[in-house]
């Protein structure tokens, strides 16, 4: 997971999160079954953006924090959605275009991850190194 319930209890406070998250008509508690799923949601949303341009799982730190922010744009603004269907603040919907426009970014490679797809033994298909005459002498580096 890309972002945590902590995450999005240091973006929302956890008051608002409460209001959010428990259906209960006193909300006391936040239902961190329901965070969770929406971050995997959201997440699973970043991957499908990401795969074709980086190997999944992320593991460069810079990406993951990049990654981290959009997990938890999107992720309040789903819970934001749940709570009040279609009235939600224009800042929760600026979020999440900025965050749905850094993934689209991502994808098409105007924005590039550290992490980047490997290249496989089929993209170099036809490549022999004896083809190359050798410029160096053994003593180059010495």
């Amino acid at each position: 997971m890309y972002s945590t319930v902590n995450d999005i209890i240091e973006d929302l406070t956890q008051i608002l999160l409460i209001e959010m998250t428990d259906d209960s008509d006193t909300p006391t508690t936040v239902n961190e079954t329901l965070v969770e799923s929406k971050i995997a949601e959201a997440d699973a949303l970043i991957n499908s953006f990401v795969k074709g341009v980086s190997t999944l799982p992320i593991t460069d730190s810079n990406d993951l924090i990049v990654l981290k922010k959009i997990s938890v744009s999107l992720t309040v603004c789903d819970l934001w959605r749940r709570r009040s269907q279609t009235d939600y603040p224009e800042a929760v919907a600026l979020r999440y275009s900025e965050a749905m426009n850094l993934l689209k970014q991502i994808s098409n490679g105007s924005i590039k991850l550290n992490t980047e797809v490997p290249i496989t033994s089929s993209a170099v298909v036809g490549f022999s190194a004896s083809k190359f005459e050798r410029k160096f002498s053994t003593n180059y580096f010495n």
